[in-house]
Parts: structure tokens; C-alpha cells; sequence
């Protein structure tokens, strides 16, 4: 079976902390290339960790041969001096060339491990080499070499991986490979023997964490780093608050900008009206060149119209666009305000690092030995809160530089904003001369063209009539504002129909619950009932009926509730019909409305193509005047039916009704959500009174079990969760419990912890096993301990809900005393054959019990006395686990007490209940 990964990674950590030297530093000393040559990258060996057919060629052999003895070669010229051997010992080789040397030795210690050929070559050559230990030792060095490049120079690393040989990625599989086959560790990756190198003087480990100490980054220059960040972002926000005054000083300006613009815009476009219904005029008295100078001039009145709306529209689009800065610069300023925060938490970090640092470097310098362990925890703490630290103030400065990019961008788009006003406020100016130059003009033709149709008598005063009409633009105002506030109402239709949605969805779901909760409340008092009933022929124990009442109380409350639940339900039901039908009129309504407006607009088309024909009739006639008298009257009528429809007033209705129904709505939404609240509160106490009912039967079902087995009239009382949580003793018939001090007796379980003791059949308290023995005939054990058992576990658990009785824990631990210490020798029983028992191994550091489990082997012909408490505990296990499907109990090692008392030939039972079941009886 392959290890978990988490295995193998405990190893990597244990192999980067068992020895004081080999740890994570942020110094460049690791980075330095003087500990080895660079001609250990003239080895050419790139042949695969293992050959994809699985055959060791011939080749291949002499391949590795080769590389051997050119790596022999090369080693020899630095690492035979006294000082290079001191540092590989220490684990103190710096640089990738000596990475790359360790890498080698560990390739070639695997291959020596797989190809026989290559075996043979080097237990013929260099006997006595101790080759795959020092390879071992190789990987370990290179893999802590490697973590601490990683750390202070990853791009040297790169480098390496980039230059001919093997991969780094190799380098974890080859330790794995060859600790397993050394006997470090198991295939589980459990270590089987130290790792340990030489151990440093405590004088050493000393001046080792001095030097680490000293070599943090947590200094003035990463507190100047942080200053400098902290800087350029407060000047960028100055920057970006500049911008936003740029933005409230500069949208007035083209507001002020802008109106001119639209009373000019406005004036052409009257002239080029005005002008456009002259182009058909024919004047009864011909006017020589007239009716050139109204052609001419309406022409250059479009193309100045055409130029001033494009000069309009880019003036307001410039708002939009200042506008946008304006947002932009809200944004950045935001992200400015969210990274000078962080950098306030960074120098905090900074400060509390350096109280740290000159705590823990004066600690070094007053008596350090006596806490040396604790120091060597604090300085790898300091380190890791150290890279934390540059990582992100690394990260802090590359945010600082991308949004003050952002801050760059903005002043240059204010810049092209200032840029292009000044160019529109040019071509503005040069359309507002053009402009009074064309109203002269225009004044002159009018006035010349009046004159013409003084002498039209009936065609004159139609014209001037029709002349006195909103223009089409005006009209297609009008209905625009019609469309716009029907868009307003639709948005106030919109929030209208989702409440409604969202109470009809609360609702629905809810309203199906109360009918189904009260059956089955029905049918849980039904079942309390029956509760009651004798049993046998036997009535009940008072304390069981007692029970039973409150439970069928608790039942009976909760069905009022539910009955009252239906009954909103009903009403509410009734409220929700009322609202929809009022939505549906609102909706027709509405729809009416929008179809009505749609309509309006072709009529628009037709009105406006009435005009224009009738115009040019008055225009083209000479004679006739009393057939365009009609056509005048008709359009006159037509005109004003459109003109009534077109003020838009039943939507005003439409809007006040779509108000009171959003009222009643938002009234409506809290009564439904508060029945879907009650009716989740009703299902959950149902729950819980289904279970507390279950957990009653349970407890009767037992009692009538005891009452079979022991011919007692047995009552068991419950242990309650607060008797647990507060007292140091709980008795009970066939059971007690006494509190002991300790809160985590084994790691990782941290709770209240009680020692059990079980009373047999005749009461008496201990579970004695006879001299050498470590089991009891089955039967016996039914007999005396069974009902036991079953007793103990419906009373201890009763209170505890199903929820949370899984993270209750049962534990054993045998013991023996110490008679035949020296010469008692014994043989499993084929029954219970325990040749291998699994516990929580014993910790004299802690004097408590370590939470993994180890396992240990039995003589299956030849067990001693030191066997006798785990061979008790695991029979006591697995009795318990008969009789209990509850609790799985867990072992625990057993002891050995050093004298002689038929007392200790037992097994003791621990009780765990979790704190957080107990803490809030605490109090």
C-alpha cells in the first residue's frame, strides 16, 4: 500500500528539524557557490531514475560507471580537507554546486539499490564505501539545501534545473526509496530509527540561532521598504483626491459649457424650420430669386445644424466621460485606502516581529541553555513569520505599483478631457458667430418672404396657422416623455412582481410543512401512549410514566401550535389570492397602456405627413381654396384628438395603484416570512422531542433487558449532561464514575475525563482477572458484566443528543501486578488470540497517552508479565464492544505497577465527553 502524502511530508519536516543547524534561514550564506567546484556539472549522466522497460542494459551500466568515476574525480579536489568534511557533517554546504554534488551521490546510491550490474561494480571497486548510507545522507543534505535556496534564492535554482543531469524532482523519491530500504522508516512512512546526525555542542546551537537571529529581514531595511510603500501610496492618493476635485470643479464647467450650445442648437434648428417649410412655397406674385435664397439658405441651415449637433453630443459626452473619471477615481481612491491599511498592518507586523527579535536575542544572551529547546521552536517561528512577512510586503509593493499605473492613466485621461473641451469650446465659438450670421440672414428672408404673403388673402392665414404648429421634433418630445414615465412604472412594476414571487416561493415551500408535522406529532403521541402501557402484565415504574407525561405534554403544546400554524396558513393563503387578482388588473393595465403608446407614435407619422401635405397644397395652390379649407378643418380636428391622447394623464392612475399594491405587499412579506420562521422552529422542536422519545423507549426497552437477566426490578436513572459537566462523582447502581484532574489524559482529546467502574452481578465494584490471566470465560462475563454494560451505556448516554454521541469515547487500559515479573511465561488462549494488540502508546513527557496508535507484537507460546495489561485491555475491548454498539472503546497502553497486589490484575475504563458538549454547564 502506498503512505498517505501526509506521511512522507512529516518526514520532510522532520528531516529539515533534527538538527538544530539544518532549519529555514533568510541569510544569502546558503546561496554562495565556495563549498564546491563548478566541474561537477562536467558529470554527464541524464539517464532516467528508472529505464522505461524496466531492463538494466549493459548500456545503461556503463553508463553510471562512467559518470562514477569522472563524479570520483572531480569530488576529490574539495572535499577531502578536514574543513569540508566539517561542514557536511553540520549540514553547512552552501551554493548549487554542492546541491548538485549531493544530488549525484544520492542518484548513484539509487541506482546501486536497482541495477545489479552497477552493484557489483562498485562493491568490487570501492568496498567498504558505505555507499547507500552516505547516498541517504546525500538526499537529505540536498533536499535540505534545496528548501533553503527555495527560501533565499529560487532563481539560482531555476538555474540548476535549467544545466545537464538529473531532475531535482528525483531528489524526494530517492530518500523515500533508500530510508525504506535502510530501515529509517517503514513503507507506511513511520520512522523505524533515528535520523539524527551529529548532534552540536549546546554552545554551537547557540551561536547558530544568534547568527539566524541576526540574518532576519526583519530589520530598518524592510521597515524603509514598508515607509517607501506606504509614501508612494499616500502621494498617489493626494494624486487621485486631485482628480476628484478636477471632476466637481470641471462637470459645472461643461454644464455652463453645454447651455449656450443647446440655445443655439435650438435656434438653427428653428431656422431650418422655418426654412423647411418655405422650400414649397410658391408665391402667387413671383419674387425674382426668393425662392433661390430660401433653398440656399436652408442648405447651409442643415450643415450647420448637422455640425452643431455633433459638436452637442461630444460636449455631452464629455460629462459622461468626466463622469467616469469621477467613478474611476473613487475606485482607485478606495483600493489606495485598502493598500495604506495593509501597510499599517504591515508595520505592525514589522514592530511585533522586532519586540520578538530583541526578546528573543536577549534571551540568547542570559542563561539560554536552560530553555534552549524553546528558544530553537521560537527562532523557526520568528523565521517563518519573517518570510511571511517579506512575501507580503513583496506582494504589497507590486499591488502599490499597479494601482498607482492606475492613478498614471486617470491624470493623463484628465488631460485629454481638459485637451478636447478646449477644442469643442473653439468649434463652439466659431457655431455661435455662424449662427447670428444665419439668424440675420434668416430675419432678412422672413421678413422678405412676409411680405410676399401679406398678398395671399385665405392662403396667407392658413399658412401662418399651420406655421404656429409644434414641430414634429416637439411632438415626438412629447410622446418620448409619455414612453419614459411608462419605463419609470414598469420599474415600479418589476420590485412589485418579485416581492410577490418572493412571498409566494417562502410561502409555498412553508405551507405544505404544518399538515405533515401535525400527523406526525398525531402519531407520535401515539406512540407515547403506548410508552405507558404495563409491559407484561407489569406497570410501569413512576419515574418512566413521569417521563412519558412530559414528553406527551411537550407533544400535545407543539400540536397547538401546529393547529394555529394551519390556520395562518389559511389566511394567508386568502391574503395572497387578494394580491394577485390586484396584480393581474395591474398588469392589463399596464399593458393596455404600453399599447396604447405604441399606437400613438404611427399616429404621430400620420399627423405629421397630414401636415406637410397640407402645406404644400396652401404652397402649390392658385385657385381652389375652398377644397383646402376642408382639408385645413380636418387635419385642425384630427390634430387635437391626437394632441388629448397624447398628455398621457390615466398613467398618473396606473402609478397610484401600482403604489397601494406594493404597500400591501411589503406588509404582506413579513407575516410570510414569519410563518416560515415558525414553521422551522415547529419542525425542529418536533425533531427533538421525536428524539428524547426514542431515547425513552431505548431506556425502558434496557430496563425490561436487566430485569430478564438480572431478576431485579431494575430502574435505570439517566445521567444528565449537567451532572457530567459538574460533578467529580457519578453513582449509579451497577456503575460509578469519579472525575479525574486531568483534561487531555490523551492528546487531542480535551474534554472531562472519568474513571469507570463496572459493579458485576453481585455489586461488587472491579473487574478482577485471575494470576497470569488476561481473559474470563465468556459466559462469565454475561453473566456478571453484560447487563452491565448495557446499563452503564443507556444511563451515561441518555442525555446526550444522537448528534453528538459520536464524539463520546470509551477507553481501556489493562494493568498486572508485578508477581512473576522475571519468570512468568504464557501461552494465548486459541479463543482469544491476540498475537498483535494496537494502543495509544504511553508518554512520560506528558504523563499521558500520544493520540496515534502503535502496535505491538505478542508471543503467541511465551508472553510475560509485562504483556498481561494490553492482553487484559484488548479483552475488555472487545467484551465491551459485544455488549455495546454505542462505544468502540479505544486502548490504551497498559502498565505494570511495581508491587504485588491482586488489586491491579485489572483493566480500568475511561469516560470522555468533549468540552464543548460540557462548557456550557460550566458556569
Amino acid at each position: 500500500m502506498k503512505p498517505p502524502k501526509h506521511v512522507w511530508f512529516r518526514i520532510f519536516t522532520l528531516l529539515m528539524l533534527v538538527n538544530p543547524g539544518i532549519v529555514l534561514s533568510q541569510s544569502a550564506s546558503e546561496c554562495k557557490n565556495n563549498d564546491c567546484s563548478p566541474e561537477i556539472y562536467s558529470i554527464k549522466i541524464n539517464e532516467a531514475s528508472k529505464p522505461a522497460d524496466g531492463i538494466y542494459s549493459p548500456q545503461r551500466t556503463k553508463n553510471f560507471i562512467d559518470a562514477y568515476k569522472a563524479f570520483v574525480q572531480v569530488s576529490n579536489t574539495y572535499s577531502q580537507s578536514k574543513s569540508w568534511k566539517n561542514k557536511n557533517e553540520n549540514f553547512r554546504l552552501n551554493g548549487s554546486n554542492c546541491l548538485r554534488h549531493n544530488q549525484l551521490t544520492s542518484y548513484f546510491a539509487k541506482e546501486y539499490l536497482q541495477n545489479p550490474g552497477f552493484k557489483s561494480f562498485i562493491d568490487k571497486d570501492y568496498p567498504n564505501s558505505n555507499f547507500m548510507e552516505n547516498g541517504f545522507q546525500a538526499s537529505r543534505r540536498a533536499l535540505n539545501l534545496k528548501k533553503r535556496m527555495e527560501f533565499s534564492c529560487p532563481e539560482e535554482l531555476k538555474e540548476l534545473e535549467k544545466k545537464p543531469g538529473p531532475s531535482m524532482a528525483n531528489l524526494p523519491k530517492d530518500f523515500k526509496a533508500l530510508g525504506i530500504e535502510l530501515g529509517y522508516f517503514n513503507q507506511q512512512g513511520e520512522i523505524q530509527k533515528t535520523l539524527d546526525p551529529a548532534k552540536l555542542t549546546k554552545k554551537q546551537e547557540i551561536a547558530d540561532l544568534k547568527q539566524r537571529l541576526s540574518q532576519l529581514p526583519a530589520n530598518q531595511q524592510m521597515a524603509t521598504k514598508i515607509q517607501d510603500i506606504d509614501s508612494n501610496l499616500r502621494k498617489g492618493k493626494r494624486r487621485i483626491e486631485q482628480i476628484g476635485k478636477f471632476v466637481s470643479a470641471f462637470l459645472p464647467i461643461i454644464t455652463t459649457f453645454i447651455a449656450p450650445q443647446i440655445q443655439a442648437l435650438a435656434q438653427i434648428k428653428r431656422i431650418a424650420d422655418a426654412l423647411a417649410n418655405l422650400l414649397g412655397w410658391q408665391p402667387k406674385i413671383p419674387k425674382t430669386g426668393l425662392l433661390g435664397k430660401i433653398s440656399d439658405l436652408f442648405q447651409r441651415a442643415n450643415r450647420l445644424k448637422e455640425k452643431a449637433e455633433g459638436i452637442l453630443d461630444a460636449s455631452k459626452g464629455l460629462t459622461g466621460k468626466t463622469e467616469g473619471l469621477g467613478k474611476q477615481a473613487e475606485d482607485v481612491q478606495n483600493k489606495l485606502d485598502q493598500r495604506i491599511q495593509k501597510v499599517e498592518e504591515l508595520k505592525k507586523q514589522l514592530e511585533d516581529l522586532l519586540a520578538k527579535k530583541e526578546d528573543l536575542d536577549n534571551k540568547l544572551n542570559d542563561k539560554p541553555k536552560k530553555i534552549l529547546d524553546e528558544l530553537k521552536q521560537k527562532v523557526i517561528d520568528a523565521e517563518k513569520s519573517s518570510k511571511t512577512l517579506a512575501d507580503e510586503v513583496a506582494k504589497e509593493s507590486a499591488l502599490k505599483d499597479k494601482v498607482l499605473a492606475q492613478v498614471e492613466l486617470l491624470e493623463k485621461f484628465q488631460e485629454q478631457l481638459s485637451r478636447e473641451k478646449e477644442r469643442l469650446q473653439s468649434e463652439s465659438d466659431q457655431i455661435l458667430g455662424k449662427k447670428d450670421k444665419l439668424a440675420k440672414e434668416n430675419e432678412a428672408l422672413q421678413d422678405e418672404v412676409a411680405q410676399a404673403k401679406e398678398e395671399e388673402d385665405n392662403l396667407k392665414s392658413m399658412n401662418e396657422v399651420l406655421a404656429d404648429f409644434p414641430p414634429g421634433e416637439s411632438l415626438k418630445e412629447s410622446l418620448s416623455i409619455c414612453e419614459e414615465d411608462l419605463k419609470e412604472i414598469l420599474q415600479k412594476l418589476n420590485p412589485a412582481a418579485d416581492t410577490r414571487t418572493q412571498i409566494q416561493d417562502s410561502y409555498k415551500k412553508a405551507s405544505k410543512k404544518p399538515a405533515k408535522i401535525l400527523e406526525n406529532l398525531k402519531k407520535l403521541i401515539g406512540k407515547q401512549e403506548k410508552l405507558k402501557l404495563p409491559e407484561n402484565g407489569l406497570a410501569k415504574a413512576d419515574r418512566t410514566i413521569k417521563a412519558v407525561d412530559g414528553l406527551l405534554k411537550k407533544a400535545r403544546s407543539l400540536t397547538k401550535i401546529a393547529e394555529t400554524l394551519t390556520g395562518k396558513k389559511s389566511r394567508l393563503q386568502e391574503e395572497l389570492e387578494k394580491v394577485d387578482a390586484k396584480f393581474s388588473l395591474v398588469q392589463d393595465a399596464y399593458n393596455n397602456r404600453d399599447q396604447k403608446l405604441n399606437e400613438l407614435k404611427g399616429e404621430l407619422v400620420s399627423v405629421l405627413a397630414d401636415k406637410k401635405g397640407l402645406e404644400n397644397q396652401i404652397k402649390a395652390a392658385s385657385d381652389g381654396a375652398t377644397d383646402i379649407e376642408k382639408a385645413y378643418q380636418d387635419f385642425i380636428k384630427k390634430y387635437k384628438i391626437f394632441e388629448e391622447e397624447s398628455k398621457c394623464i390615466d398613467q398618473k392612475e396606473l402609478r397610484d395603484k401600482i403604489e397601494a399594491m406594493k404597500d400591501e405587499l411589503d406588509e404582506l412579506k413579513p407575516e410570510a416570512d414569519e410563518f416560515k420562521t415558525e414553521v422551522q422552529e415547529l419542525e425542529t422542536e418536533k425533531e427533538i422531542l421525536e428524539e428524547e422519545t426514542d431515547k425513552l423507549e431505548e431506556l425502558i426497552s434496557e430496563e425490561e433487558s436487566l430485569k430478564e437477566k438480572l431478576g431485579e426490578d431494575i430502574e435505570l436513572n439517566p445521567v444528565e449532561v449537567k451532572e457530567w459537566a459538574e460533578n467529580f462523582e457519578v453513582r449509579r447502581e451497577y456503575w460509578d464514575a469519579t472525575f479525574h484532574p486531568d483534561d487531555e489524559v490523551v492528546k487531542g482529546y480535551k474534554g472531562r475525563w472519568f474513571k469507570v467502574n463496572f459493579k458485576d452481578a453481585e455489586k461488587n465494584v472491579k473487574l478482577l482477572f485471575g494470576p497470569g490471566k488476561y481473559f474470563m470465560d465468556r459466559a462469565d462475563f454475561r453473566d456478571s458484566y453484560g447487563s452491565v454494560i448495557g446499563a452503564f451505556v443507556t444511563e451515561a448516554l441518555y442525555s446526550i443528543r444522537k448528534a453528538e454521541e459520536g464524539s463520546i469515547k470509551l477507553f481501556v487500559q489493562g494493568s498486572a501486578d508485578i508477581t512473576g515479573q522475571n519468570t512468568f511465561k504464557g501461552k494465548l488462549d486459541k479463543k482469544f488470540f491476540y498475537k498483535e494488540v494496537s494502543i495509544l502508546p504511553y508518554n512520560s513527557e506528558t504523563d499521558g497517552f500520544d493520540g496515534t496508535s502503535k502496535t505491538k507484537a505478542v508471543s503467541e507460546k511465551a508472553f510475560t508479565n509485562d504483556d498481561l495489561p494490553n492482553l487484559r485491555g484488548r479483552y475488555l475491548k472487545e467484551m465491551i464492544s459485544i455488549y455495546s454498539k454505542k462505544l468502540e472503546p479505544i486502548l490504551l497502553e497498559g502498565t505494570v505497577k511495581k508491587k504485588v497486589d491482586a488489586g491491579d490484575r485489572n483493566a480500568i475504563v475511561y469516560l470522555f465527553i468533549p468540552e464543548e458538549i460540557v462548557d456550557a454547564y460550566e458556569d
